[in-house]
């Protein structure tokens, strides 16, 4: 019985905060002690209405800045993997685990400096090259369990055939990547799309995007724009899981 019960559960709990935000986003005042809501549009037409292209700019900046974290990030985990991994590998692994030991808001500190020198601070540019500095390594991560001993073979046979590293990577290597290769483009599209941290200390509130201006609609009060937005940022994550789903992870 409590194992029939037990997918109902999961999914009451899931659905119970989605609903609540749905309710508020689509409402135009709720007073008490109305039990519900009056349906309306308004926070809609505030966030993406025509009247103000704000709320559109800062859902295409966040799409941008997501979609560029990620390609970049994969493509350099993916060649600095092959490059370096024949080269003190165990050192590489645990050099590319420092940007998880501490919260991004912590290196966003340590790297203000450097940011403010360059004059990237509060710029697009540096929002994206601080997101950068956990990406490639996450990425390098990952891709590392690809070369293996299997795919060394194959890169011995192919330069024995006169293949050259551009070859090797793009032709030889890649297409058996292409898997692993998707859900790197999938995860570090989600984790630009969520991060927080680093954007808001790096961007000084100048670089906005769709998370930083959740947090901002919560502290002026405005929950149903709030709400809106909240809706708008966990719409990838539903689409990534039916992409995952669809993955071919192997080799093949």
């Amino acid at each position: 019985m409590l194992r029939k019960l037990t997918p109902w559960i999961l999914a009451l709990l899931f659905l119970a905060p989605l609903t609540f935000i749905g309710i508020i986003a689509f409402s135009a005042g709720w007073e008490f002690p109305e039990v519900f809501p009056k349906w309306g549009f308004s926070a809609w037409e505030i966030l993406l209405g025509t009247s103000s292209s704000s709320g559109l700019f800062t859902l295409f900046s966040s799409a941008l800045l997501a979609f560029v974290v990620a390609v970049l990030s994969s493509f350099l985990g993916y060649f600095l993997s092959y490059l370096l991994m024949g080269k003190r590998r165990t050192l590489l692994l645990w050099l590319s685990l420092i940007p998880f030991c501490t919260a991004p808001v912590i290196l966003a500190a340590n790297f203000q400096f450097f940011f403010i020198s360059a004059h990237l601070s509060a710029s697009w540019l540096g929002v994206l090259i601080a997101q950068l500095l956990i990406g490639v390594p996450y990425a390098f991560l990952l891709f590392s369990t690809f070369w293996n001993k299997e795919r060394k073979t194959i890169d011995d046979a192919a330069r024995t055939l006169g293949a050259s590293d551009g070859v090797l990577l793009w032709k030889v290597h890649l297409p058996a990547a292409k898997g692993l290769l998707r859900i790197a483009l999938i995860q570090l599209f989600l984790f630009s799309w969520f991060e927080y941290g680093m954007t808001q200390y790096i961007g000084v509130g100048q670089v906005k995007t769709l998370t930083v201006e959740v947090f901002r609609y919560m502290q002026e009060g405005n929950m149903a724009v709030a709400a809106v937005a909240s809706l708008l940022l966990i719409l990838p994550p539903f689409i990534a899981l039916l992409l995952i789903r669809k993955v071919n992870i192997g080799n093949a």
